[in-house]
C-alpha cells in the first residue's frame, strides 16, 4: 500500500501534519468482498477513510430500485454526511474486494474538524463535489441511447480505475451487471444486450467483474452518438 494518495482524494489534499493526526484517529480494519462497511437508513456512527482497494456506495429508490451512486478508492472518505449532520446513511457502503481502511468514530471525527478548519473546508469541498458529480451524472446519462450512455459510463470508470492489461485497459473495480445498468439508467437486459454489440465490435472484451477497454477511440465516438 503506497502512502501516495490520488490527486482529488480528501488525503492527498490535506498536509502531512494533519493527514498524519487524522490517521492515528480509530483503528485499521479490513473487509472481504462483498462486506459491508455501512448500511443505508442506519445511524451513523463512524466514518471510513479508504486507504486500500475500492468501496462501492448504493442505495435503494423509492422505486425499490439500486442506483450505484459512487464507487471510493485509496484517500477518499466515506460516510462523512450522516456523521457530520446527524441523519440516517443515505446509502450502502460495500468492499468491491479486498478493502483496507481507518474506522473513525464520530466524535472523535467531529473534534478532529474542529481542531482543523481547513480540513473541515477540505472536507465540505469534497461533500460538494460528490453533490455535482451525482448532478452531472444525473443529466448526462440520461441523454441519448443506451449505447451512448453506456459508453460514457465505462469512459468514466476507466479514466478514474484504469489500468494497463495486456488487451487494452482494464478497470479495477469489479461491477456486476446490475450496478453497471444502475450507472447507465437503464434496464439489465439493455445493457447486456449493448455489451455484446461492444465485444462483437472488438471495442471491449468482459469477463466475471472484469472489463477491459480494447478501443477507447471507438468508445469516445460512442459516447458521442457516433457509428
Amino acid at each position: 500500500m503506497s502512502d501516495e494518495f490520488p490527486v482529488g482524494s480528501l488525503l492527498a489534499g490535506l498536509g502531512l501534519e494533519e493527514r498524519g493526526e487524522l490517521l492515528t484517529l480509530g483503528t485499521g480494519r479490513q473487509y472481504g468482498a462483498g462486506s459491508v462497511l455501512m448500511r443505508q437508513e442506519e445511524t451513523a456512527h463512524d466514518v471510513y477513510i479508504v486507504l486500500d482497494g475500492y468501496v462501492k456506495v448504493t442505495a435503494i429508490t423509492a422505486e425499490e430500485q439500486l442506483a450505484l451512486l459512487a464507487v471510493r478508492s485509496r484517500g477518499d472518505l466515506v460516510g462523512e454526511i450522516g456523521v457530520i449532520d446527524g441523519s440516517p446513511r443515505t446509502a450502502t457502503a460495500t468492499a468491491a474486494g479486498a478493502v483496507v481502511c481507518r474506522c473513525i468514530g464520530g466524535e472523535a471525527f467531529r473534534a478532529f474538524l474542529a481542531r482543523h478548519p481547513a480540513v473541515y473546508d477540505a472536507v465540505t469541498r469534497s461533500v460538494t463535489a460528490k453533490f455535482r458529480s451525482a448532478i452531472r451524472r444525473r443529466l448526462e446519462y440520461v441523454d441519448g441511447s443506451v449505447r451512448a450512455r453506456l459508453a460514457r459510463v465505462l469512459l468514466e470508470l476507466v479514466t478514474h480505475w484504469g489500468i494497463p492489461a495486456p488487451e487494452g485497459i482494464m478497470i479495477a473495480v469489479g461491477l456486476n451487471q446490475a450496478e453497471i445498468a444502475a450507472l447507465v439508467g437503464a434496464t439489465e437486459r439493455s445493457v447486456n444486450e449493448t455489451f455484446a454489440e461492444f465485444r462483437a465490435e472488438g471495442t471491449i472484451s468482459v469477463g466475471y467483474r472484469r472489463i477491459v477497454i480494447r478501443d477507447v477511440e471507438a468508445l469516445h465516438k460512442a459516447a458521442l452518438g457516433m457509428p
